[in-house]
C-alpha cells in the first residue's frame, strides 16, 4: 500500500549538457557534439523516464512538494522543460477521464498565485526550479518554462565583472545579464507569479575598486528588478574535477587577497540588509518568505530523489549515487549506481553537515546527546545559542564546528 512507502518530498533533475565548461565548475556535465547530441539527448529522456517510474513504484511521491532542474546548463535546450513536464505528467499523474483538471493543460494566467500544483494534478508542488544561463533566456524558453509549471528560475550571474567571467572562461557579458532580466521583466509584467534567483561568486575580485564596481552593479540589478526575491552567494573553490583544479598555473591566476575577499562579504552584507533580504543560510539571502524550499529541503534532512548522471538521493537510510557518465547512464542507469546504506554515524554527520548551514535551527536533542562537549565548548563562546542553534557568529567558523563535532562523533 501507498502509505506503507517512504515518502519523498523533493525531487532533483540533473540535465547534464552545457555550451561549454566553465574553469571552476566541478559539477558534473559534458559539452556534446552537434552530430549526436539529438541521440543522446534522446537517451537520456528515456533513461530518466524509466529511472522516474522506478522510484515512483519504491516510494510514495504523492507527496512531492519541490521540483529543481539543475545541471549542467537545462537551458541550454529550450524544449526540455516541456520534455520533463511529460515525463512528470505521464509517470507522477496519470490521466483518468474522471478527472477535469488532467484533461486540458492549465493555462497560465497573469493572476495566477506562485505555486506550480494545477500543472501537476493530485500532488502539490508549490516550488518548480529551473537553472538557466543568462546567455541562453530567450522568450521561447521563459514561456515553455511558465507553461511547465516552473515558478522560480535560478540564473547564473556569477559576477557583473566582465573581466572576471573572462578570467574564469565564463561565456557571457553583463550585457548578456542585463539583457536577461529585461526578458524577465517584460514576461513577469504579465504573469507576476514567478520570481528569480541569481547565483553569484566571492574570490572573483582582485582590488578594493573591483568589489566598490561589484556591489554598485549588485544595488542597481536588486534596486531595478524587485522579481529578484533570492541571491546566493559562493566562495570561489578548486573543486575535484574542475579545469582549475586540475591546471596549477590556472589556480595561481586565481588567487585572491583574504582582504579584498573580507571586504566583499562586508559589503554584501550590507547591502543585503538594507535592501531587506535575509541571511537564512550560510551561503544565501532573500526577501521575507522567498527562501528556496527545496535546498531548504536538503538542509532539514527531508527524503529527496536526484533523477540523471551524477545525481544522489537519500530516502531513509539509503543513499544513492548515480554514475557521473551520460552514455553509461544511458545503457543501463540502474546497474550503474551505488546504493549504500548509512551507519547511524553517517547519518549524524550528514544531519549536522545540513542543519548547521541555517541559522535559529536547533539541533536535535538525539543528536546533541552523542556531542555534549562540542555542544557545551561552542555554547560558551558564541557560536551555538541555548536552544542549540548556530548563531550569525557561528556561521563564519561552521567548518571548524564541523570538525569538532564529527571527531567527537567517531570516538
Amino acid at each position: 500500500m501507498e502509505d506503507n512507502k517512504l515518502s519523498v518530498h523533493h525531487l532533483y533533475v540533473h540535465f547534464p549538457f552545457c555550451r561549454s565548461k566553465c574553469a571552476y565548475c566541478g559539477f558534473y556535465s559534458i559539452v556534446p557534439h552537434s552530430e549526436c547530441f539529438d541521440s543522446l539527448y534522446s537517451g537520456y529522456l528515456s533513461s530518466l523516464e524509466a529511472e522516474l517510474s522506478y522510484y515512483a513504484s519504491e516510494y510514495n511521491l504523492s507527496h512531492l512538494e519541490t521540483i529543481f532542474i539543475g545541471g549542467g546548463s537545462p537551458s541550454f535546450k529550450s524544449s526540455f522543460i516541456a520534455d520533463l513536464h511529460t515525463i512528470l505528467s505521464r509517470t507522477l499523474c496519470p490521466y483518468k477521464p474522471s478527472d477535469e483538471k488532467a484533461e486540458k493543460k492549465p493555462d497560465i494566467k497573469p493572476d495566477k498565485k506562485s505555486s506550480a500544483d494545477d500543472f501537476f494534478p493530485n500532488i502539490s508542488i508549490s516550488e518548480f526550479t529551473t537553472e538557466c544561463n543568462p546567455t541562453q533566456i530567450t522568450d521561447e524558453f521563459i514561456r515553455t518554462a511558465l507553461a511547465a509549471g516552473v515558478n522560480r528560475f535560478s540564473m547564473g550571474v556569477q559576477s557583473f565583472s566582465d573581466d572576471a567571467l573572462r578570467r574564469f572562461g565564463r561565456h557571457q557579458t553583463a550585457d548578456d545579464v542585463f539583457r536577461a532580466l529585461d526578458l524577465f521583466a517584460a514576461a513577469h509584467s504579465l504573469h507576476p507569479h514567478f520570481t528569480v534567483s541569481i547565483d553569484l561568486i566571492n574570490h572573483l575580485m582582485l582590488t578594493q575598486s573591483d568589489v566598490d564596481n561589484e556591489m554598485a552593479a549588485l544595488c542597481n540589478v536588486i534596486t531595478r528588478y524587485d522579481f529578484i526575491r533570492h541571491i546566493s552567494v559562493y566562495d570561489l573553490t578548486f573543486d575535484e574535477g574542475s579545469r582549475i583544479y586540475k591546471d596549477k598555473s590556472l589556480r595561481r591566476s586565481f588567487s585572491h587577497s583574504e582582504d579584498v575577499s573580507t571586504l566583499y562579504w562586508q559589503r554584501l552584507s550590507e547591502i543585503m540588509s538594507a535592501a531587506g533580504f535575509v541571511r537564512y543560510e550560510v551561503s544565501n539571502w532573500c526577501r521575507q518568505g522567498f527562501e528556496c524550499q527545496h535546498n531548504l529541503g536538503y538542509w532539514h534532512y527531508r527524503n529527496y530523489i536526484g533523477l540523471g548522471p551524477a545525481a544522489h538521493s537519500t530516502v531513509g537510510d539509503l543513499r544513492i549515487e548515480n554514475i557521473r557518465d551520460v552514455s553509461s547512464y544511458i545503457s543501463d542507469w540502474q546497474s550503474s549506481r551505488t546504493v549504500t546504506r548509512l551507519t547511524k554515524q553517517e547519518q549524524a554527520e550528514e544531519y549536522l553537515l545540513m542543519n548547521l548551514r541555517l541559522p535559529n535551527n536547533p539541533i536535535n536533542e538525539d543528536i546533541v546527546k552523542l556531542i555534549p562537549n562540542s555542544i557545551k565548548h561552542y555554547q560558551e563562546i558564541g557560536w551555538l545559542n541555548s536552544d542549540y542553534a548556530i548563531t550569525d557568529l557561528g556561521l563564519d567558523y561552521l567548518n571548524t564546528m564541523l570538525v569538532d563535532m564529527f571527531d567527537e562523533l567517531s570516538r
